[in-house]
């Protein structure tokens, strides 16, 4: 889905809620987004305005079709979850955010072309979102229009503080034909804005065949500009041994994510103790974590730890254990690649081999392609493209950019729903899962195969429990069974097996 797709879809399934549902306050204009979950799903009624709800809808979209941070604060290259977003600063901060203003494009009472899904009409102090019928179908000359207009008094909900949250009568946030618009009636719409900064719908689905050309770069590109290099990935050196972090490196990423391409990180391994440089990684990348595809250089200079094998998994399986259970991606040369450790450790494969040290550009087909099971080739040290004047390290990935920020999130561990007494005498309590925490980390232990998977973050923690609920399992907590009241345990391995959460 498209992140215009996404945002309608958001906008018209708020304004159609009616239990829960969302009503007009301007006092309380961001509190359906505080109350809706990271995919957009409402917990209880809320109230929004005509800004924070299209500008909130827009970034969900951007969370889950893009894999923006998705915090309540709006940073991170989101709409400001703040008063800075209101209709009269909706075309500013719509222009830094891949939108476009087709308000000079009118032709009769449309814009050229006719309207898309996902637009933003504005008019003085209003703002409306175009989204799709009730049966999919759009027309872009009358399409159906979602908005938060007014409270059940006609006012901004200033006036009553003991108004009841939600919409009333079916007004106060609603959906409307273009046609029936009283400002479409008096002409008072003044532009269109068209989302189009990353063309997410134009990219293959994920699970399609697909090829993206990439960068990865280190401090030795700290002059790039990533926008005029346009790549389809970019993938960037953060940190290597125990104490060295490239000093560019947020820049470089934060150029990637604002023109929304995927991102990886990478450490460059050098022999100074696993679980020490496991550290060093996570702790320098922890705010990015479930936002990018985590890397490691395996290579034979600087590296102290140079062909043990038991080194590098116990480095990669350190990072696991860090990093909520993301798959990690092994980067080493064709000449020397580690089979045996990306089988054990079930990494992808990110493998370098050069026909030669020639200068390249762009390459759709490199020579050895399919020769092994390879997700990244690193095909030339030499690059030259436009955008940039130097040599770069150019990339392929086999897949498309969903495949590629698949390895931004763990997948959602296996829900086994046959239910056993955990305890003895516990008054019949009959459970299927078990949620516990060890040093921060939560875990899903299932009683059934005695096994236990981590949690990445809280919005996977709330889809596990509903999925759960909906199978009929039952989830307890630890605390449940602890005298000490805590979810924390002392001995992670006392409760079973540990299985990666793609295992």
């Amino acid at each position: 889905m498209s992140v215009q797709e996404y945002a309608a879809s958001e906008m018209r399934y708020l304004c159609a809620a009616e239990d829960p549902g969302v009503g007009y306050s301007q006092p309380a204009r961001w509190s359906w987004y505080e109350r809706c979950d990271n995919a957009g799903w409402l917990t209880s009624d809320a109230d929004g305005d005509c800004s924070s709800m299209v500008a909130g809808c827009y970034n969900i979209a951007f969370h889950n079709e893009l894999g923006s941070p998705y915090t309540r604060d709006g940073t991170g290259g989101m709409f400001p979850v703040s008063n800075q977003t209101w209709t009269g600063a909706i075309p500013a901060l719509a222009a830094g955010r891949g939108f476009v203003d087709r308000g000079d494009s009118w032709v009769g009472s449309t814009p050229a072309g006719g309207f898309r899904v996902g637009d933003l009409l504005m008019a003085d102090g209003h703002v409306a979102m175009a989204v799709r019928d009730a049966d999919g179908s759009f027309d872009g000359r009358d399409p159906l229009l979602a908005e938060a207009w007014i409270d059940s008094h006609g006012s901004d909900g200033w006036d009553d503080p003991d108004e009841p949250v939600g919409d009333q009568d079916g007004g106060e946030t609603r959906l409307i034909r273009y046609a029936d618009h009283p400002f479409t009636q008096r002409a008072s719409w003044t532009t269109v804005l068209s989302y189009e900064g990353a063309p997410v719908a134009s990219r293959p689905e994920s699970g399609s065949a697909a090829v993206l050309n990439g960068i990865d770069i280190s401090a030795y590109q700290t002059d790039i500009d990533i926008a005029a290099v346009n790549p389809d990935f970019v993938i960037v050196k953060v940190t290597e041994g125990v104490d060295y972090v490239n000093p560019a490196w947020k820049d470089q990423i934060r150029q990637a994510y604002d023109q929304n391409r995927p991102i990886g990180v990478y450490h460059y391994v050098d022999g100074s103790g696993a679980a020490a440089e496991a550290d060093h990684f996570v702790t320098e990348v922890a705010d990015w974590n479930g936002h990018v595809m985590w890397c490691v250089d395996w290579e034979a200079g600087g590296n102290d730890a140079w062909g043990s094998t038991a080194y590098l998994k116990e480095f990669i399986e350190a990072v696991k254990a860090r990093n909520g259970g993301k798959r990690i991606m092994l980067y080493a040369s064709a000449a020397v690649y580690p089979h045996d450790v990306a089988a054990a450790c079930d990494t992808g494969k990110w493998i370098a081999q050069y026909a030669d040290m020639n200068p390249h550009g762009w390459d759709d087909a490199p020579w050895t392609d399919g020769t092994w099971t390879t997700r990244i080739h690193q095909y030339t040290g030499t690059g030259r493209v436009a955008g940039y004047g130097a040599d770069l390290d150019l990339d392929l990935f086999h897949g498309t950019a969903d495949d590629f920020r698949a390895y931004y999130k763990a997948p959602i561990p296996t829900i086994i729903t046959d239910r056993i007494s955990l305890l003895e005498g516990a008054d019949d309590m009959r459970v299927t899962h078990v949620l516990f925490a060890y040093e921060g980390t939560m875990y899903l232990y299932c009683v059934l195969s005695h096994t236990y998977t981590p949690i990445p973050d809280p919005g996977t923690l709330e889809d596990v429990k509903f999925i759960l609920a909906r199978a009929g399992a039952r989830v307890e907590d630890w605390l449940e069974f602890n005298r000490g009241g805590s979810l924390e345990v002392g001995n992670l391995k006392a409760f079973g097996r540990f299985v990666p959460l793609d295992g």
